[in-house]
């Protein structure tokens, strides 16, 4: 049997990634997600903050052309 604290940290860092996969691929609303997870937007917030996933959500929806585009327009 694993101790509490291991199996909390196990299943947190499961619904982590789910939100994120949420956030990032789905992009769907965070209060939407944080109903999907079972945390709070709150909690969403933090985790889309710290682990920059707005950047990482940016970067996948930017296509190889528009990343020429802007670089020749600068």
């Amino acid at each position: 049997m694993e101790p509490k604290g291991q199996n909390m940290a196990l299943t947190k860092s499961q619904a982590k990634e789910f939100a994120k996969t949420l956030y990032v691929k789905e992009e769907l609303h965070q209060k939407v997600i944080a109903e999907r997870v079972g945390v709070t937007e709150k909690t969403i917030g933090k985790w889309i903050n710290d682990g920059g996933w707005k950047k990482l959500r940016t970067s996948l929806l930017t296509t190889k052309e528009n990343q020429i585009s802007n670089l020749y327009a600068q």
